[in-house]
């Protein structure tokens, strides 16, 4: 990559990946309750495209009775909405309705006992617009629904404006340039059989905060400049992080081709290890995990969990200079 405060580090994304290859995601992560109500294609296909929609930021929502934090917690009301055809779902239905009734409903949805003043869910007018719009774009392009968008697109990642990418990229929700949310969107209909891709090459790694700083750590990517290292240590917030974004795609490229596992896979190790093994504090030097259960020991085949799987490589794993390194600090809807 081109820029002088950043680099990737080809030769450390290479022992990554050689490590990476003795892992596996377990089986039981693709069976889970949420892509099992995919045999409802229709509404879930629309579930699921709302869902993403909003799933940004979710660092404070938390259900503290069934323990579900982040995209667990948005995944377990969208399988409820499925299951009770919710209106909240509803393309049309929700096209008509007012972005404060929307942003309502939600706040309710989102408390563990109903009340409002107990909602974890925050940016709730930004995220009822986000839906809103998305809601319209269907119902005025797609006859109101999201498996019209997807067999318009003919399963193609870009093709000459009509591709997943290229549609979805139109309205706000999915505007990002890098397209998190729509490879993670189209990394869940691919999970559920609902889409066979025909141009699997075009696909784009998903990258959020969590991927973002366990590549720093790792070294993977390393902060050449000084005075941009200091602001990531010390979390100062940044008008954009698409340099990081940038190079943590090239990373998974490099990484994802000396593992033997598909792009796409690369969140499913890479997310759930920084969502609990490399977060505030890290498995190599505490022996424990932010969330219990472990996101990483749920979702993957590793066996023994008292130390970090990536230790022997991981710069972060000897050299605190590495550990004390956190992912940009950014406002966005993006991821």
């Amino acid at each position: 990559m081109k820029n002088q405060s950043l680099s990737v580090n080809e030769e450390q994304c290479i022992k990554t990946g050689v490590v990476l290859k003795k892992l596996d995601v377990k089986q039981k992560f693709y069976e889970r309750r949420f892509l099992k109500l995919s045999q409802q294609e229709n509404n879930w296909s629309d579930a699921c495209y709302f869902a993403v929609a909003i799933c940004h930021q979710t660092h404070k929502l938390y259900h503290p009775i069934l323990n579900l934090q982040g995209w667990n917690y948005l995944e377990e009301v969208f399988a409820d909405f499925i299951e009770e055809e919710n209106e909240l779902i509803k393309p049309t239905s929700l096209a008509a309705m007012a972005v404060r009734e929307i942003e309502d409903s939600l706040c309710s949805v989102f408390s563990h006992d109903s009340y409002p003043d107990h909602c974890a869910l925050d940016r709730l007018g930004e995220r009822a617009k986000l839906m809103h719009e998305a809601a319209l774009f269907l119902t005025e392009n797609f006859s109101g629904s999201f498996l019209n968008l997807l067999k318009h697109s003919q399963g193609y990642l870009f093709n000459r404006g009509q591709g997943l990418y290229e549609i979805l990229e139109q309205i706000n929700p999915y505007s990002d340039p890098l397209r998190k949310k729509s490879s993670f969107l189209i990394k869940l209909i691919q999970d559920a059989g609902i889409i066979d891709l025909q141009d699997p090459e075009n696909y784009i790694p998903i990258v959020d905060y969590h991927m973002q700083r366990v590549l720093l750590r790792m070294g993977c990517i390393e902060v050449e400049d000084n005075d941009l290292r200091k602001k990531i240590m010390q979390r100062v917030p940044m008008e954009s992080d698409k340099p990081f974004r940038e190079a943590a795609i090239e990373a998974f490229g490099i990484i994802a081709e000396h593992s033997g596992h598909s792009l796409a896979v690369m969140n499913d190790f890479f997310w759930p290890l920084g969502r609990s093994c490399c977060h505030e504090t890290t498995l190599c030097k505490t022996g424990f995990c932010s969330k219990n259960p472990c996101t990483f020991k749920k979702m993957t085949t590793v066996e023994d969990h008292t130390q970090c799987f990536f230790s022997e490589v991981c710069k972060g794993a000897g050299l605190s200079a590495y550990r004390k390194l956190w992912q940009p600090v950014v406002e966005t809807h993006y991821y």
